[in-house]
């Protein structure tokens, strides 16, 4: 499963001016795993087929979504939380603390959602093994948010530099720490002799989506979003998406040679050759970036307006929590997977795909409405919330 854009109750970015293109961002990245997982879990066996050209094609699409995720998710949660920049203090500040908070939610519901209520007594028998303790996007999102805390803290303790340097240089450190682990043994696992939810985190039996080299693609996104915000008088200029979207060219067309590159030298630091390579890294990135640049460019040129769409990518949060319900089964343990597993053939599951989409996008409509509802008969709570 693909991680989503955090911070869905925000309300629309802004910088001065409304920037909605990050908001599109979001909006572009849920749709695409909403799509994704729903194709991957219907489509049959028979017609995931290499080499034949639709799947083909869906296939290469549907391995950018989780880079794309965790790059939006960094972008969105650094722009807002520079916007402390000149502020005093640190833990008084909304952003940080919200942000903390945030965390402990997605740790929480994402060791929840790798729940099977029917399994319970199983599950404890694991002892701290088994799904369960499976680190995934929601722990993964988590873990980049308190980076980007801790990171943003140390920078305004020690004014060093600008902020979106410290996190494009702790993104390059997330990237060749990945190379590093992919060197060590699945059966060993790093921290060797860790209880498997520790171990889970780096690399361990289930490591779906661990925090290195994933937090890579999360800092990066963090670079955009802190260099937005210092340059924010500038984003309107026709040429500034150009710095993204020239970046992102450069990543796609030369990522995969430098990241070869890279491969060879922890292989020649270590002693041994990555038993994982992970060479297409600064390639995903760069297609991230260039998405990214490109929204900017439609809305520096265009214009975009506040819509229904726009709705969809500040409401990823429950949308994410909901689907995996519906689609996987978390917490209960029954879902869609129960009886669509396997069960369709292209032109159906695109069929359904399409309703999936369209059933969460009205879904997203509806939230704010139930969240205005919900402030009316729990205002003490609501007014708790927001001051966090």
């Amino acid at each position: 499963m693909s991680p989503p854009p955090i911070s869905p109750s925000d309300p629309p970015l802004s910088c001065g001016v409304r920037l909605r293109f990050i908001d599109l961002a979001r909006t572009v990245a849920i749709v695409m795993m909403l799509e994704g997982h729903f194709v991957d879990l219907v489509l049959a066996e028979e017609f995931r087929r290499p080499g034949w050209l639709p799947y083909d094609v869906w296939n290469y699409i549907r391995g950018l979504t989780a880079p794309l995720f965790f790059t939006v998710t960094g972008l969105v949660f650094a722009f807002l939380l520079c916007r402390h920049d000149g502020e005093p203090g640190f833990f008084g500040l909304k952003r940080v603390r919200r942000g903390a908070w945030r965390a402990v939610e997605l740790f929480f519901w994402g060791y929840m959602l790798q729940l099977d209520a029917r399994r319970i007594p199983e599950t404890l028998a694991a002892g701290g093994g088994g799904w369960l303790f499976a680190f995934h996007v929601l722990q993964c999102i988590g873990a980049g948010l308190l980076a980007m805390i801790t990171l943003y803290g140390l920078r305004r303790l020690t004014r060093l530099g600008p902020t979106w340097a410290w996190f494009a240089l702790a993104g390059l450190a997330a990237y060749f720490g990945g190379i590093a682990l992919a060197t060590v043994p699945p059966d060993t696992g790093f921290p060797a002799s860790a209880p498997a939810w520790l171990k889970n985190m780096f690399k361990g039996p289930h490591s779906v989506f661990p925090v290195l080299p994933w937090l890579g693609f999360t800092m990066y996104g963090a670079t955009i979003g802190a260099f937005l915000r210092r340059h924010e008088s500038h984003v309107k200029h026709p040429a500034f998406p150009w710095l993204f979207l020239g970046t992102g060219l450069v990543f796609r067309f030369a990522g995969w040679h430098a990241d070869e590159a890279a491969l060879r030298l922890v292989a020649w630091l270590g002693g041994r050759e990555p038993l994982v390579a992970i060479s297409w890294f600064h390639l995903r990135a760069g297609e991230a970036f260039i998405i990214i640049g490109l929204l900017m460019a439609w809305e520096n040129r265009r214009g975009i307006r506040e819509s229904w769409i726009l709705n969809i990518g500040r409401n990823t949060f429950p949308i994410y929590v909901i689907h995996v319900i519906v689609l996987y089964g978390g917490v209960f343990g029954i879902g869609l997977k129960s009886w669509l597993r396997g069960a369709l053939g292209p032109g159906a599951a695109a069929l359904g795909a399409l309703a999936f989409v369209a059933a969460f996008a009205g879904l997203a409509q509806a939230i704010p409405i139930l969240k205005k509802g919900w402030i009316r008969l729990w205002p003490r709570l609501a007014e708790h919330q927001k001051s966090r």
